[in-house]
C-alpha cells in the first residue's frame, strides 16, 4: 500500500513538473516573439528616420540628388563606356575589339570585357582610378569609330552615368571621418551634409559627369561606398 502511494505521489510531482515546463517554454517563446517584434519595429522605425531624414538633406542641394542604393556590391547594371560612345547599342554595332583604347588609356580604366554579352569589347573600370577630363586619347586612336571624335571640352558635357553612394558601405555613414569622395570629385557635386552625429555625402545629379573619381578614392574596402551607374544612353549637361 505504501508502494502504492509513494508511485502516486511521484506520477504526480512529475505531471506538475511538466505542466510547469511547459507554461514556462510558452512564455518565453512569447517572450522571444515579443522581442523580435520589437526589433522588427525598431529596425523600421531606424530606417524611416533615416529616409526622411536623407529626403530632408536632398532638398538642400540643387540640381536634383542622385539615388541612394541598398545593394551593398556597387556594379553598374549597364556597361560603363567612355563619353563619345554615345550609347551601348552605338558602341557594340561599331567596336571590332581591336584594343587600341585599352592600350592609350593613360589611367588605365578602360579594360576588355569579362561577361559572355560583352565579347571581347572594353569597359570602364573604376576601382583603381578615375577618368580625366582633359583626356581623350580613347576616342583619338578609335578607328572604327565606336568611339566618335569629341574635344576636351565637350567630354565636360557629357554625362556617361552617375555616382549612386551606398549607405552601408560607408566610413563617414559609420561614424568615422572620411571626405575622400569630396575631395576627388571634380565637379563639386557631392557635399557632406550632417544628419545627427554623423555626416553623408550627397550627390548632386545635375552637373556628375560619371568620371569615376569618387569611386576611384573611396576608401571602402572591399566592397566601395560610392560607384558610377552608367547610362544606357549618355546624356549632354545642360547649363
Amino acid at each position: 500500500m505504501v508502494k502504492w502511494c509513494v508511485l502516486i505521489v511521484v506520477i504526480i510531482i512529475f505531471c506538475l513538473w511538466t505542466l510547469h515546463d511547459r507554461v514556462q517554454r510558452g512564455r518565453k517563446k512569447q517572450k522571444t516573439a515579443v522581442n523580435r517584434s520589437r526589433r522588427k519595429f525598431l529596425t523600421m522605425s531606424a530606417s524611416l528616420m533615416h529616409d526622411e531624414g536623407t529626403a530632408a538633406l536632398a532638398g538642400k542641394v540643387a540640381g536634383g540628388v542622385a539615388a541612394v542604393t541598398g545593394r551593398r556590391n556597387p556594379k553598374s547594371k549597364v556597361r560603363l563606356l567612355p563619353a563619345g560612345a554615345v550609347s551601348e547599342e552605338h558602341f557594340l554595332s561599331k567596336c571590332n575589339a581591336c584594343m587600341a583604347c585599352v592600350e592609350a588609356c593613360p589611367q588605365h580604366v578602360l579594360e576588355p570585357g569579362m561577361s559572355l554579352g560583352e565579347g571581347m569589347s572594353m569597359r570602364l573600370n573604376f576601382r583603381q582610378n578615375g577618368c580625366l577630363e582633359d583626356c581623350v586619347k580613347c576616342n583619338e586612336v578609335c578607328a572604327p569609330g565606336a568611339l566618335t571624335a569629341i574635344s576636351t571640352e565637350d567630354k565636360k558635357t557629357i554625362q556617361i552615368g552617375h555616382a549612386v553612394w551606398v549607405r552601408e558601405n560607408c566610413k563617414a555613414a559609420q561614424g568615422e571621418e572620411c571626405t575622400a569622395c569630396v575631395d576627388a570629385c571634380r565637379n563639386k557635386c557631392i557635399e557632406m551634409i550632417q544628419n545627427g552625429r554623423h555626416f553623408y555625402p550627397i550627390i548632386s545629379s545635375e552637373h556628375c559627369t560619371g568620371c569615376g573619381m569618387c569611386e576611384a578614392h573611396c576608401p571602402a574596402s572591399p566592397l566601395k561606398a560610392i560607384y558610377v551607374e552608367a547610362f544606357q544612353v549618355h546624356r549632354e549637361i545642360m547649363g
